[in-house]
């Protein structure tokens, strides 16, 4: 209602202003009882509140299909520099002190997909380490592992997804029946 009232308010004016330099004419809209009745239907808060619950469980439970499908995800460390000063012993029993500079990099690639019906991971794992050594005896060395495949189970078999299945499914069809109830109300 605020709405019209505004609106109506801002054509008044606009018109009234309009007309100091030119003359128009104020062209009214005559509505029908059907054509009023679709815009209430439209336009009134209760629909617009209905039709946005409506979106956001519907983007809710695509949320919530989307985790039992397979995620793939790269992880690296661009250089890591470190530089450290360490305490060394010697074979004489005294210590020195020696100076420590790394680079190390790493790069990881991991496959996840989740079991809806034990609510665990498979996954599957590829990393690469790189590691420069700086100074004197300068040297550079690599360590892969090419691939590690498991299943992680959470302890006591607490099953996430089985929970999350049901309440997304009770939350569409409530969202479903509201929405009913909201336009019937309006017919």
């Amino acid at each position: 209602m605020k709405k019209y009232k505004l609106f109506l308010i801002i054509i008044f004016f606009s018109n009234s202003w309009a007309g100091l330099f030119a003359q128009e004419q104020v062209v009214i809209e005559e509505l029908t009882f059907n054509e009023v009745i679709q815009l209430a239907h439209e336009q009134s808060p209760d629909a617009i509140m209905a039709k946005h619950q409506f979106r956001a469980n519907y983007w809710q439970y695509r949320t919530y299909k989307a985790g039992f499908k397979p995620n793939l995800s790269l992880q690296t460390t661009f250089p890591e520099f470190s530089r450290a000063i360490k305490k060394y012993q010697k074979e004489d029993g005294t210590y020195t002190y020696v100076e420590d500079n790394i680079n190390s990099s790493t790069l990881n690639l991991n496959l996840r997909q989740n079991v809806g019906f034990t609510g665990g991971q498979i996954f599957a794992t590829s990393n690469l380490v790189r590691t420069d050594v700086f100074g004197d005896e300068g040297s550079t060395s690599f360590l892969s592992t090419p691939i590690s495949i498991g299943y992680s189970q959470p302890v006591l078999f607490y099953n996430e997804y089985k929970c999350k299945k049901r309440l997304s499914r009770l939350n569409m069809k409530k969202q479903k029946r509201n929405t009913s109830l909201i336009w019937k109300m309006f017919l």
